[in-house]
Order: C-alpha cells, then sequence, then structure tokens
C-alpha cells in the first residue's frame, strides 16, 4: 500500500480540489449561486466528456457523491500559470468555440441573445440571457 497523500490544490472559490499522483479530485461545495458560472457537477461532467480527445481537458475518469456532494475525478494535466501570449490565447478560445455544441447544457444566451454574446461585465445584460 502506498504512502501517498492528497495533495489540496489552490485555486478556485466554491470546491476543494486535491492531488493525488496522476489522479485529480474535485469535491463541489454547495454554493451554485454564481451569477457568471454555475457550480454543477453535472454540467461540468458533460462538458469534460463531450471535450474528451480535444487536448482541451483532461480526461474524466469517474464521479460520484460523498456526504451529499458531488465530485469528479480525472487526470492530472500539468502546465504552468498562464502569464503572456494573448494571441495563444485568442487562437484556443477561437478553437474552443469552434467545436459543437455540447448536449444538456444551458444555450438560452445563444438562442435568446443570438450572436449578440452578453458581456459578463454588465450582469444585467447576464441575467437577461439566463
Amino acid at each position: 500500500m502506498s504512502d501517498a497523500r492528497p495533495t489540496p490544490l489552490l485555486g478556485g472559490r466554491s470546491n476543494r480540489v486535491w492531488r493525488l499522483g496522476g489522479i485529480v479530485v474535485k469535491l463541489y461545495g454547495d454554493s451554485h449561486a454564481n451569477p457568471l458560472f454555475a457550480n454543477d457537477a453535472a454540467r461540468e461532467y458533460a462538458a469534460l466528456q463531450a471535450l474528451n480527445g480535444t487536448a482541451f481537458v483532461p480526461e474524466l475518469l469517474t464521479s460520484g457523491q460523498f456526504e451529499g456532494h458531488d465530485w469528479l475525478a480525472y487526470r492530472h494535466s500539468p502546465g504552468v500559470t498562464w502569464s503572456s501570449g494573448s494571441a495563444e490565447v485568442a487562437a484556443l478560445l477561437g478553437r474552443l468555440h469552434a467545436q459543437p455544441v455540447i448536449p444538456g447544457l444551458p444555450g438560452r444566451c445563444v438562442r435568446q441573445c443570438g450572436d449578440q454574446r452578453p458581456d459578463p461585465v454588465h450582469s444585467g445584460q447576464l441575467r437577461q440571457c439566463r
């Protein structure tokens, strides 16, 4: 049996995340009220499945519940914190937005607002498109 212990990972605001070797486990918190991004394990699971093999997301391993909280486990993706190269980020976002719409995720902004996507800085406009 291994003596390895999970290491808490930094970042995030609503969830707790640990790494154990090549596996990351995210335990979702109680907050689903984030006005910009839903904190929803089912939606993240759907996105990870849909984007599997695109190099955008880590490989999803499994999911479950612990003491009433959802969790996901996926492979760790090594990397560094982004600090420069906005052209590369723009190109990556362009490739991401060119992917097919993910079934089961909310698409109300696209349906209601068409090509006039809401500006997240203006929360009134964001609420209007939800």
